[in-house]
């Protein structure tokens, strides 16, 4: 099969054999650019009457049919052009190097109502990665690679955007507005798994702040799987989040993703105090692992499991975490108190290798699951004698803190535009052409 040039051979170079292109507002049936004049940029009730006599001859320049079909697409489909999880956004933020007299060179991309709009629709929910095309969903052509992605952005941050964006006609601040509105409570109540694998939350940047992350969740109504892996959250930044969460948000939630990042006892505790305001009450899976919780944080996830929270959990990861004996016999105490109280309805396996829990440890934790006649698996604890207390700490932490140190050089570098080049770079450059 012949290659094609431009971007269509790109999508044939990733393998995508079925494909439509939309060229956005292109696509649509236009009006007579030869009718155009600068009466478009005056407000309607502003205008002189000449003025108004052309702008009619400009609007009439499509029959009724081909106006119907733009208003058609403008109000009912446009949110899927850019929102739509399995679509390509190709951005073109970069002004060309000539423009007409008529152009203001201050109408940036940034600066503009619409393009803001498009751009923050399609970082709604597209996946960050896409592992098995190698894909990047949303690519900027004026970077020459993937867009840097930002988090959700809710209707209200919206509204403080538009303040400061402008409008070729200022009657279209209002109505994109109420469409953003519409979008991305659509999107973020709709969709069941997010992942912002690798992304650093930095709370310098409002379009990475930890902040604006726990504001959107309070949308997703109906998300089950959350990935942070590898996000770089701290302490700081987990308060951050939970502290915006209302009560009863992520109710359908049921897999949270924490592991590979820097949360200690005080991200734990700000975790668990959302938790005890009913956010996310069917949580079923954990994930912790490669953090810095210790004892002292294990202590304070173990304080949840006593006050009988999470009743839905069944398997909860805390590897390679510093956690000794003092953590997991204040786990012991939890689930020795949730057993005999009878408010345990699932199974549950707490997986704790790569600790350096020893042998007083160990038989706390047998000895929590022995309790009322239990079922030895109803209570499971996977503790691995190799890779706990005979393991020196001193190497388990070296080698902990080298991978995910070198595991974040390697993710964020993409975020810093004097580090790595992006793989595939070449074909993206054959986009522009």
């Amino acid at each position: 099969m012949l290659r094609r040039s431009g971007l269509l051979g790109v999508c044939q170079a990733y393998g995508f054999r079925d494909m439509g292109v939309f060229f956005d507002w292109a696509s649509l049936f236009q009006k007579d650019p030869k009718l155009w004049t600068e009466a478009e940029l005056t407000a309607e009730e502003k205008r002189t009457e000449d003025q108004r006599r052309a702008a009619e001859r400009y609007r009439d320049s499509r029959t009724e049919a081909q106006a119907q079909a733009a208003k058609f697409a403008l109000d009912h489909t446009m949110d899927l052009w850019y929102a739509h999880a399995k679509t390509t956004v190709v951005l073109l933020t970069e002004l060309p190097k000539k423009l007409p007299k008529s152009f203001g060179a201050i109408r940036t991309y940034d600066s503009r109502g619409w393009t803001t709009y498009e751009r923050c629709s399609a970082e709604l929910c597209k996946t960050f990665r896409l592992q098995q095309a190698g894909w990047p969903l949303v690519i900027d052509l004026g970077k020459q690679r993937a867009a840097l992605r930002r988090l959700p952005t809710t209707p209200e941050r919206m509204e403080e955007l538009f303040k400061k964006c402008s409008f070729t006609n200022g009657a279209d601040r209002v109505q994109v507005l109420e469409k953003y509105k519409k979008t991305a409570r659509a999107v973020l109540g709709g969709v069941k798994e997010l992942s912002f694998f690798g992304i650093p939350f930095d709370p310098k940047d409002p379009w990475r702040s930890p902040e604006r992350l726990g504001q959107a969740l309070n949308f997703c109504v109906n998300l089950k799987r959350l990935d942070l892996n590898f996000t770089g959250l701290t302490d700081e930044h987990l308060a951050s989040i939970s502290g915006v969460l209302s009560s009863g948000a992520l109710p359908q939630l049921e897999q949270l993703f924490l592991g590979f990042n820097r949360l200690g006892p005080r991200g734990v505790e700000a975790l668990g105090s959302a938790l005890v305001r009913g956010v996310a009450p069917g949580l079923k899976v954990m994930f912790f692992v490669g953090n810095d919780l210790g004892d002292a944080g294990l202590q304070s996830f173990a304080a949840f499991i006593a006050m009988g929270k999470a009743r839905e959990l069944q398997l909860v990861d805390l590897g390679s975490n510093d956690i000794g004996d003092a953590g997991a016999v204040a786990l012991a105490d939890a689930v020795r108190l949730r057993l005999a109280s009878d408010e345990c309805k699932v199974g549950t396996l707490f997986l704790v290798g790569f600790n350096h829990v020893g042998m007083r440890g160990r038989l706390a934790l047998s000895a929590a699951v022995k309790i009322k006649n239990r079922a030895p698996d109803f209570i499971q604890f996977f503790i691995s004698n190799n890779h706990n207390a005979l393991f020196p700490r001193a190497l388990v932490e070296g080698i902990k803190r080298t991978f995910k140190h070198e595991a974040y050089s390697y993710l964020h570098a993409e975020y810093h535009r004097d580090h790595h080049a992006r793989s595939k770079r070449d074909l993206l450059v054959d986009a522009q052409e």
